[in-house]
This record gives structure tokens, C-alpha cells and sequence, in this order.
């Protein structure tokens, strides 16, 4: 799979959508995590992510994170099709609010707003 070439400027929390499964979405189809997602984080072992052109389905798994000590299934938070993926997520754990996983052609779906995340998960360590 070729990763991302280019960085890509995330959206501003406020922007972005989160999903109970601890998934975010912003405006621009960029998917990512939440730190709710690993509960303690570890090191990451392994992500695996969909192929380009892969589509995804609102609500099934598409990508795993594989931790040292646990193993994590993402969700997708929309119906949508795979356009770019980011490879270099070594400190996925450390920073999810600021790595994503895949980027997708989608309108942006009605879900959480990070305020409504916050009050309703904690505010993310």
C-alpha cells in the first residue's frame, strides 16, 4: 500500500465529528482516533489499514491497530470510499488527535461534536 506522500493540515477539533467507537471524521474526509480508543496507550506494533479504493461501511471495522498488549478494531463512522491512506503512524498512540488513518470522499456524517465527545467520554488525556 503507498502511504501519503504530502502532510494534510487536520481540521480544528471543533470541526470534527466523533463517533462512539472513538473514531473522528473532519470536513476535509480525514479518519482518525480518539485517545479514548486505547485506554492505556502502549506501543504500536502494527496498523493495518484498507487498500485504496476500498470501501468502507458505516459502522464495520476497516483497519486494526495492533498494540503490544491488546488488539484494536476501527470503525468507519461513514459509507465511503478509500482515497488516501497515512502510513507513518508510529506515534498513533501518543498523538491520535493529530494522525490519521485514511482519508475518504464523504459528506460529513451527524455525530458527536467535540464538545458532546467531551461531556459524554471525558476530556482526553
Amino acid at each position: 500500500m503507498p502511504a501519503s506522500q504530502t502532510p494534510h493540515p487536520l481540521a480544528p477539533l471543533a470541526e470534527r465529528r466523533f463517533s462512539a467507537d472513538h473514531v473522528w471524521i473532519d470536513p476535509g474526509g480525514f479518519i482518525g482516533v480518539t485517545p479514548h480508543l486505547f485506554g492505556r496507550p502502549g506501543p504500536v506494533v502494527r496498523v493495518e489499514l484498507p487498500e485504496l479504493g476500498t470501501e468502507l461501511v458505516v459502522a464495520e471495522p476497516f483497519a486494526v491497530i495492533e498494540l503490544e498488549k491488546a488488539t484494536l478494531d476501527v470503525f468507519a463512522p461513514c459509507t465511503a470510499v478509500v482515497v488516501a491512506l497515512d502510513e507513518a503512524l508510529d506515534d498513533l498512540a501518543e498523538r491520535p488527535l493529530e494522525r490519521w488513518l485514511v482519508r475518504v470522499e464523504c459528506e460529513l456524517p451527524e455525530l458527536l461534536t467535540w464538545s458532546s465527545y467531551r461531556a459524554r467520554f471525558g476530556a482526553p488525556r
